[in-house]
């Protein structure tokens, strides 16, 4: 399952990437769009929770970035059975 959280909302920041990447189009998208830090945050975790956790309900996610969407989908993914982290230095010990 491929969700995108809709943070970049232009082709030019989303679409690009999917069309440039060969990337399947994203099962979910979730229109959270632009705001303030707390508002993409929080809101990404609220659509996240929703259709993650309570709809699909897998096994594991990945997150991938630097955007407030990756702090919200690691949170979001920490209330998994088994949360671990990071593609950075392949540790759990990292945050």
């Amino acid at each position: 399952m491929l969700v995108n959280t809709g943070q970049h909302y232009d082709a030019n920041m989303s679409d690009v990437f999917i069309e440039g990447l060969s990337i399947k189009l994203p099962d979910y998208n979730l229109g959270v769009g632009s705001g303030s830090h707390a508002y993409q945050t929080a809101t990404t975790m609220l659509r996240l929770e929703e259709v993650v956790l309570l709809k699909e309900k897998p096994d594991m996610i990945m997150v991938y970035g630097d955007t407030n969407a990756t702090v919200a989908g690691a949170l979001v993914g920490s209330k998994l059975e088994d949360p671990s982290s990071s593609c950075r230095s392949w540790t759990e010990a990292t945050p």
